[in-house]
């Protein structure tokens, strides 16, 4: 055969293949029963805030805050107050939460099942020792990433939840630096490139020393050290999560990746978002955290 014949069967096929994908395909969504849905990350030191809003079906109108939502706020199981409204869904406590207290939210639309959500915000726990180091490694390209090293107080035989950040103030703005070259056992164990994790692997421990390698996406070249990754003044902030935080963060991260898939390497599926509200959907979740003074690294 050919070689000309050969390329035209090829194009003959291909194009036969792409117009078969675009026919149009009807489906049958089933249907959606309209919940209330309440979103609050409640933070050890600041009031209390939700978001109320109402879950629609797929042809539904655009999500929109809810106006006329009472918020009655539960501390410890006792009543504390009616959260006020303030703007587009927002409602707000004249309460400051605190650590080692358990937080409920019950809201009532009118014409719709009352919507609960609880959480407990752990004790805060600080941190025993506190490293960093300028140079842990080198990447792929030959530049240098630094790394922190921090140690802090485990309650054995209790699971318990944390998360970190380093902020970064790098000029005019703030970021939170990317974990990179992941080699903690512990977060490893998560198996999800986060720095949210479980005691899991240290019950029994009275303390554990975590590492945490990171980038802050910027580089400059030394004559003493060759390319370098530049180091900026930071806040590393550490966090005490509850649990619904901890399983909402993980799957949040998951239902992100199934959203936007990195092509040729994130999988397609698609994930749902965790939610622990009683007859609606969203998440009340919450954290206390310790909070280290600016650290100024530098070569």
């Amino acid at each position: 055969m050919r070689p000309n014949h050969c390329i035209s069967i090829g194009l003959f096929l291909l194009m036969l293949f792409i117009t078969s994908c675009r026919q149009e395909v009807d489906v049958d969504y089933p249907d959606f029963e309209p919940l209330a849905v309440i979103n609050s990350i409640i933070i050890a030191g600041e009031p209390v805030t939700a978001h109320i809003s109402i879950a629609v079906g797929y042809e539904g109108p655009q999500l929109s805050g809810c106006d006329d939502a009472t918020v009655s706020l539960f501390i410890d199981d006792e009543f504390a107050e009616i959260m006020s409204f303030q703007e587009e869904g927002i409602y707000r406590s004249d309460s400051i939460a605190r650590p080692d207290a358990k937080y409920t939210l019950s809201v009532d639309i009118p014409g719709y099942k009352t919507a609960i959500g609880s959480t407990y915000i752990p004790p805060i726990t600080p941190l025993n020792s506190f490293q960093h180091i300028n140079f842990a490694g080198l990447n792929e390209e030959g530049v240098t990433y630094p790394a922190i090293e921090f140690s802090f107080s485990n309650t054995p035989q209790d699971s318990v939840y944390f998360d970190s950040n380093i902020i970064l103030f790098q000029h005019d703005y703030i970021e939170f630096a990317d974990p990179i070259y992941i080699n903690d056992s512990v977060l490893l164990n998560e198996g999800l490139p986060l720095t949210t994790f479980s005691n899991n692997l240290f019950l029994n421990e009275q303390e554990y020393t975590m590492h945490i390698n990171y980038t802050s996406w910027s580089a400059s070249s030394s004559d003493q050290h060759g390319w370098v990754t530049n180091l900026y003044p930071f806040i590393f902030e550490f966090r005490s999560v509850s649990n619904e935080y901890y399983h909402y963060r993980r799957q949040l991260y998951l239902y992100e990746t199934g959203r936007f898939p990195e092509f040729g390497v994130s999988s397609n599926a698609a994930y749902p978002l965790y939610s622990n509200v009683e007859n609606g959907y969203g998440i009340v979740a919450g954290y206390s955290y310790f909070a280290t003074d600016t650290i100024k690294p530098a070569y």
